[in-house]
This record gives structure tokens, C-alpha cells and sequence, in this order.
């Protein structure tokens, strides 16, 4: 990702006209003049101090211009660029082509940030006349107020390339100053992307209030239609709610290596840890994941399919594994410098093994789209809304390691849900985020002869701090309400933890 204040600031605001007249002449080519008064300030009329009242208020009655290219030039003169607009509109299909009419459109629609109809109109006035060196350079600028205006790569570049050209051009030295000026900032977005590497060591210390995300009922009775009585189903001892406070290290490495162009690269990551509980040792973990894919770079959107592999070892029993594999596709799409949207397919499996043998697996699909808006302000405040859905499908399977294992399914579980969050600066070191998480999640069978539901809610509050030159410090709040149908499976959870870490 790019800065968002890099071409906010310094921008520079070249006065191509007068320099650029006096050049055009020398050259031979023509330059309209209207471009002189576009930069002229509108002054009110001095009014007499005897007038009447009425006479001071009375609304000055609107000019009315010509329905001709004399009267176009005289409203962008007056800078009433949308009248000036609509009179070249009723006169395209007699003057399309003519490069005076053309180069007019083409101003006009600049002015009022139409940034394609300014790059078909100066296009064409360029197709007619090569030379004409104003038409180039106010294409240079459309297109340079469009990267503006987008954030986008491919604009900057085309403005680059038409900035460059007419510098080739011999423009007075002014000139070529202004043009420096905008290069300059151009430059600071289309850099030459190098190789990058990225390297992390973090240490975390918590507390956790229910490790293992259970019911703190530890029975439930329910009527057997089988057997035409009451029954009581008792959790086991291990799957109760526990605490604990844990301590967790972990530490990764990644490169994003750019192939072929600036657009289109290529990265992966490796990422080792563990984790262990104080009071509750049966839980102690440790996992590695490998991460790959590549990422497409376009004009004003982004592509991403990465695919990714994770294990996680139960330390107390060595043969217990989750093994964990998915793919993802991913677009974002920069709407302007507030927005963005995000596209989101994902799928894979999970399966847990017991003792070297397939005994669970959970395989998923999720699909969600994002949208991100930054508001104004030097905090860099920004909102994102999250809309999710997807389906889970476990599979149970015998503890046969032949040919006769199977793994039929045991339920489908269709889930839904949304994200909201917030995050701003706090000081220029420190940014704090938070995030609210709802979830629904419908089964469709059921469990001890009843329909589960679950609604799942979480809360998220957090403050990452930086000092140093590759140091952060990270304490963050988890709270998560699960309220269920079904009492056995209704829980709340607590995690507060302090993170410290050093990266670059």
C-alpha cells in the first residue's frame, strides 16, 4: 500500500499559460488564450452606499452566452465552466475533431473533474495535432489529477510518460521546474519496487478466562424420543470451563519479490510459535504455517490468491495434531482516496488426528466483501464494515488407518455475519482499533432432539504502540458472548494480553 498524504502536500501548481503562449509562438503552433483567464479571480462590483436596499440584495440576473464556441470561450472566461460545458456538448457532433474545440472540452471538463471526457477531448486534439505541446501538457495534468483523485498506479504513469514528452519539447525553464515538481511526486508513488524482506520476533503475555471456549453448564437434560424418558448428558471433567494465564512466543519471516513488472509480484512467509498455560498444561501448543501466492497490482485495484498451510502439535500428547489448509481470493478495488472495497472467496479443511489416525475434519467455504472509508483529519481515522457468509460441513470418520476408513458427515452448519470497526492515531506513534463481530450460525440437524442456534458476539480493543526504530508494543482486550439454543454449547470468553515485539 501507498501513503495517502504523499500528493496532498507541496503539490505544485505550475502557470503553464503564459509561459506556455510565449513557447507555443516561438514554435509556430497556436494557443488559445482562454487559458489566461482561467486562473483570474471573480470580483464583485463595488456597489454605491446610497443604492436602495432592494437594489443591493437583488440577485444578479445570470449572462447568457451564445450557443457557439464564441460563447463557450466567454463562460470558461467567467469561469462558469459547467455552462461553458454544456454549450461545447450542443456543439460536438458539428466540431468534433476541430483541435480549437477539442483543447476547450477538454479545459472545461478538467475543470469539473470529468478526468475521462478531458482525456478523450485532448486525445483527439493530439491525434489531429502532435505538436499541439498545451493540449500535451494539460493531458499530463488530467491524468495526474486522476492519480490524485484515485490513488491509483496507472494514471501517475501515463501522466509520467506525457510529462516526459513534453519536456522533450524545449519548454522555457519555468516550465520545466513545474514539470520537476509534479514528476517528483509521481515518482514518490511509482518508486521502483525493490525486493522486500520482512522479519518478526514477539513475546505474549495473558490471561484467559475459558481456554477452551466451554459451557460453564456441566450437565444438560433433555427427553429421549428413543427411549420415551428423561435423560441427562454430563460434559467430561477435561472439556470444562478452565482459566489460566499463558505466556506465547512466536517469530516469522516473509518476502514479496516483484516478477516481471512493478504490477505483478509474487511472496510467502514462515511462521513458528507456541503457547503454554500456567495451570493447564494439557492445552500447551506449539504450530508452524507456511504462506504463498501472488498478488497483481492494476490500476485502481488490487489482486491476490495465496494459499497457506498450518499445523499445530499438542505438546503434552506429541501424536495429537490439527492440521489446517486453505486457498484465498482476494480483490480490492481503490474507489478514490476514501474508499475501498474488498472481495473476498475462501475454502479448505481442517482434521484433527488422534494418534496418527483421520478422526474429525471440518471442510469450509466463507465469501465476504469489505468496505473501508478514511475520513478527514490528522488522526487518520478509518471506518470498515464487514459482510460474511459461509458454510462449514464436519466429517467424523472411524479410526480404521486402511482402505475401509470412511468419514461420513455428521451436520452442515450455515453461518452469517458482520464487522464493524473503527481505528485512529492517537499521538504519531500510536493507533488505536476496535471491532465489533457478529455471527449466526443455523444447523441442520439437531442436537439432543432440538435445533441449535448459535449467535456468537465478539469485541475487540487494542493499541499498537511503536518506539525505537523496529520495536512495538501491543495490549489488546477479547471478549466473545456465545449464546446458544442449547445450553452445553453457550460460553463467554475473556482474554486480555500484552504483546511486545521487533520487527522491521
Amino acid at each position: 500500500m501507498f501513503s495517502k498524504t504523499v500528493f496532498t502536500q507541496n503539490r505544485p501548481t505550475p502557470r503553464p499559460y503564459t509561459l506556455l503562449g510565449m513557447w507555443l509562438i516561438v514554435l509556430g503552433s497556436s494557443l488559445s488564450p482562454i487559458g489566461l483567464a482561467a486562473t483570474t479571480p471573480v470580483t464583485a462590483a463595488p456597489t454605491s452606499s446610497t443604492a436602495k436596499p432592494e437594489a443591493v440584495s437583488a440577485e444578479k440576473p445570470k449572462p447568457e452566452y451564445p450557443q457557439n464556441l464564441n460563447g463557450a470561450k466567454q463562460a470558461f472566461k467567467d469561469t462558469n465552466y459547467t455552462e461553458s460545458l454544456k454549450i461545447l456538448a450542443r456543439l460536438e457532433g458539428d466540431n468534433a475533431g476541430n483541435v480549437e474545440y477539442d483543447y476547450l472540452l477538454g479545459r472545461c471538463a478538467l475543470e469539473t473533474r470529468n478526468f475521462d471526457l478531458a482525456v478523450s477531448a485532448f486525445t483527439r486534439a493530439l491525434t489531429v495535432d502532435p505538436g499541439f505541446a498545451a493540449a500535451r501538457f494539460e493531458l499530463a495534468r488530467t491524468y495526474y489529477s486522476k492519480g490524485v483523485a484515485l490513488l491509483a498506479r496507472g494514471p501517475f504513469e501515463q501522466a509520467r510518460a506525457e510529462f516526459t514528452i513534453v519536456s522533450s519539447m524545449n519548454p522555457p525553464a519555468d516550465l520545466i521546474s513545474s514539470i520537476k515538481q509534479y514528476q517528483a511526486n509521481i515518482d514518490k508513488y511509482l518508486k521502483v519496487r525493490e525486493t522486500e524482506f520482512k522479519l518478526f520476533v514477539q513475546m505474549t503475555g495473558g490471561y484467559d478466562t475459558n481456554l477452551a471456549s466451554t459451557s460453564d453448564f456441566y450437565y444438560f437434560d433433555y427427553y429421549d424420543y428413543g427411549t420415551a424418558s428423561q435423560q441427562t448428558y454430563r460434559l467430561k471433567e477435561e472439556n470444562r470451563e478452565r482459566e489460566s494465564i499463558f505466556g506465547q512466543m512466536q517469530a516469522g519471516i516473509g518476502i514479496a519479490w516483484p516478477l516481471f513488472s512493478n504490477n505483478f509480484e509474487i511472496f510467502g512467509n514462515l511462521l513458528t510459535g507456541g503457547q503454554s498455560y500456567s495451570s493447564q498444561h494439557d492445552y500447551d501448543q506449539s504450530w508452524d504455517q507456511i504462506q504463498f501466492g501472488a498478488r497483481h497490482y492494476g490500476e485502481n485495484d488490487k489482486k491476490t490468491v495465496r494459499a497457506q498451510f498450518r499445523k499445530i502439535h499438542l505438546m503434552e500428547k506429541d501424536e495429537n495434531y490439527n492440521e489446517e489448509g486453505g486457498v484465498t481470493l482476494e480483490w480490492a478495488i481503490k474507489m478514490n482516496k476514501h474508499n475501498a472495497l474488498t472481495f473476498t472467496i475462501m475454502g479448505g479443511d481442517s482434521s484433527y488426528h488422534d494418534n496418527q489416525t483421520h478422526v474429525y475434519s471440518v471442510n469450509y467455504n466463507r465469501s465476504s466483501v469489505e468496505w473501508t472509508h478514511l475520513l478527514e483529519g490528522t488522526n487518520k481515522p478509518s471506518v470498515q464494515i464487514l459482510l460474511v457468509g459461509g458454510r462449514d460441513n464436519p466429517q467424523q470418520c472411524n479410526n480404521n488407518t486402511g482402505p475401509n476408513n470412511y468419514c461420513p458427515g455428521i451436520y452442515s452448519r450455515d453461518v452469517g455475519g458482520y464487522r464493524l470497526a473503527w481505528s485512529t492515531n492517537l499521538t504519531e506513534r500510536s493507533r488505536f482499533y476496535s471491532s465489533l463481530f457478529y455471527e449466526k450460525s443455523d444447523y441442520d440437524r439437531e442436537f439432543f432432539y432440538q435445533q441449535r442456534v448459535d449467535r456468537r458476539l465478539e469485541v475487540f480493543l487494542g493499541l499498537n504502540t511503536t518506539f525505537g526504530s523496529h520495536w512495538y508494543i501491543r495490549p489488546e482486550l477479547h471478549y466473545i458472548n456465545n449464546e446458544s439454543t442449547i445450553n452445553l454449547y453457550s460460553y463467554e470468553r475473556g482474554v486480555a494480553s500484552v504483546t511486545l515485539g521487533w520487527g522491521f
